[in-house]
């Protein structure tokens, strides 16, 4: 005990003898709290210890919480700590209720026995040293589903479960040797049906006047229902662990005085933590936090607790053993003392990194999708005044831009089919000629070219002025002209190879330069060297329309 008489440490037989809850639901409360009625004389007993003195007894009756009494040994002397200062108490006793009771009524005792014996609702057995049971109460019989007398004929080895033997043993054989006066175990036995029955089993001996056991009062109690439970809270605490790693969510419990953090399997999971780490200092913690956010998050905890929230939600940066980052989110539940003061946070952390991935992954499209909605924006606001310029009517001005748009609009097609990720040049070009050439009025050749999504309007507005003035004054305008479009790649000394393609018209009327240079044939000779920085001849021959477009590497993905 401390000074206050409060539980610090009680001992398996203490808790057996006086019939209390478990050790652990001791731990921290007062014994006059356990033993309510506990005499002033015997108060008065442990303010003389906690003064200094030591004292004894031989036999002395004591209540029990349960309102029966026992005959106890004890003895109580005070401890003290390390500066020599008096701790509290150490309380030692012995029940020896059986041997006082049967030294003054023997034969009392033994019918009161006999009657626990027989009537008990556990079960209780008499075992002798070797294992042979030498009797068993009808409780017990019931339990294996045996006959008395047929127990009587067995060993405990015969009906212990195989795989608990052994323990079994080994704290029988501590018995044996007299390094222990009892001792209780949960194991399981084999019920004559051949089903199992889990039990708590708790063995004391009685000895012979040489010291050697004589046998043993065994007391058995049916805990299969309570272990069935056991196995089906683990079984929903694994389910519930792994719904939380699946999800991503773990569980934690911050005590801001100790400054340490318990985490559950989940949290563990999520920070990359040891599988035997259930427990983390605050220090420790936070030097794992990005350093971006450290003060960040500190600052939101002050302000919460000053604020005297209850709830607190946060995000930051995890930076996990081998550097990776993962976000979290902390759902947090604050529990304050009496003065205001937050004393335990309480709540969940989620793993929200791929959320925070998706979110950064839609704002870049967004930002990608505004950029290229002005960027198209931008150009048809310039092919429309550059289209204006150059026409000499609405009606031709109208129809030139309808096709420019359409053309611009039929690559913006092409591009969106491949996720803006590039464009086949082969699709370009027939999409380019598929409105101006019949079956065998075009010639398209080349190998698998997929140019770069960057290049691919500057490449179709060149193509689709090519093939209009083809349509409109070259070998497409007579119906007996052809169009020849091959491309290649051209190697350069160590460098990636760079596209060639060249446009032939033959079989056209004959094409003479004109007198003024349009709109189009600006685009055509001066749209790839300022877009792509490659370079463009354009010949107006007379026996047809003669052009070769070179394109850097950079402009082609790695197919080229």
């Amino acid at each position: 005990f401390d000074r206050q008489m409060r539980y610090l440490a009680v001992s398996r037989r203490y808790v057996i003898d006086y019939r209390l809850p478990s050790a652990a639901q001791l731990i921290g409360k007062s014994h006059y709290e356990i033993f309510s009625d506990t005499p002033q004389h015997r108060r008065d007993l442990y303010v003389k210890v906690l003064a200094g003195e030591e004292l004894s007894h031989e036999e002395d009756q004591v209540t029990r919480p349960d309102g029966g009494s026992d005959w106890v040994r004890w003895s109580m002397a005070p401890w003290r700590g390390g500066d020599g200062k008096i701790g509290g108490v150490l309380f030692f006793s012995e029940v020896r209720t059986e041997q006082v009771e049967a030294r003054r009524a023997l034969a009392d005792s033994e019918a009161r026995f006999r009657a626990a014996f027989e009537n008990a609702a556990v079960g209780v057995a008499l075992v002798a040293s070797n294992g042979e049971i030498l009797r068993v109460n009808n409780s017990f019989a019931r339990m294996l589903g045996y006959s008395a007398e047929e127990l009587s004929a067995k060993t405990f080895q015969d009906i212990t479960h195989p795989d608990d033997l052994e323990a079994n043993l080994s704290v029988l054989n501590k018995t044996l040797n007299g390094g222990a006066e009892s001792y209780c175990i949960e194991k399981r036995y084999v019920r004559k049906d051949g089903s199992i029955v889990w039990v708590s089993l708790t063995a004391g001996c009685l000895r012979k006047l040489d010291g050697s056991v004589d046998y043993f009062v065994s007391v058995i109690q049916d805990i299969s229902a309570r272990k069935l439970a056991e196995a089906r809270l683990a079984e929903r605490n694994a389910q519930f662990d792994l719904a939380h790693k699946a999800a991503r969510v773990g569980c934690y419990t911050y005590d801001m005085a100790a400054r340490t953090m318990r985490l559950s399997r989940a949290s563990i999971a999520i920070y990359g933590l040891s599988h035997s780490t259930m427990e983390v200092g605050a220090q420790h913690w936070y030097a794992r936090v990005h350093r971006d956010d450290v003060q960040r998050l500190r600052d939101e905890h002050i302000h919460a607790f000053k604020e005297q929230r209850r709830e607190l939600v946060s995000e930051f940066r995890y930076v996990r053993p081998g550097g990776e980052i993962r976000w979290i989110e902390a759902r947090s539940l604050v529990a304050y003392d009496n003065t205001g003061f937050a004393v335990r946070m309480t709540g969940v952390y989620i793993d929200v990194t791929e959320r925070r991935k998706t979110e950064d992954h839609k704002n870049f499209l967004i930002a990608e999708l505004d950029h290229r909605v002005k960027n198209a924006l931008a150009c048809i606001a310039a092919v429309a005044e550059r289209s204006r310029a150059y026409s000499k009517s609405a009606d031709e001005f109208l129809s030139v831009l309808n096709g420019r748009i359409n053309s611009m609009a039929n690559t913006h097609a092409l591009l969106s089919r491949s996720h803006w990720e590039g464009i086949c040049l082969s699709e370009l070009v027939r999409s380019e000629l598929a409105c101006c050439t019949k079956d065998k009025s075009a010639l398209i050749e080349g190998p698998k070219v997929d140019l770069a999504a960057e290049a691919a309007q500057p490449v179709a507005m060149v193509l689709h002025e090519l093939a209009t003035n083809a349509t409109k004054y070259g070998a497409l305008s007579n119906g007996r002209g052809k169009v020849l479009v091959r491309w290649r790649r051209l190697a350069n000394g160590r460098s990636r190879p760079k596209l060639v393609l060249d446009w032939q018209e033959i079989g056209g009327p004959q094409v003479a330069a004109p007198n003024a240079i349009g709109f189009g044939t600006s685009i055509i000779r001066d749209l790839i060297p300022y877009e792509l920085g490659g370079t463009v001849d354009y010949e107006l021959a007379g026996d047809g329309v003669w052009c070769r477009v070179e394109i850097p590497a950079k402009w082609m993905n790695s197919t080229l």
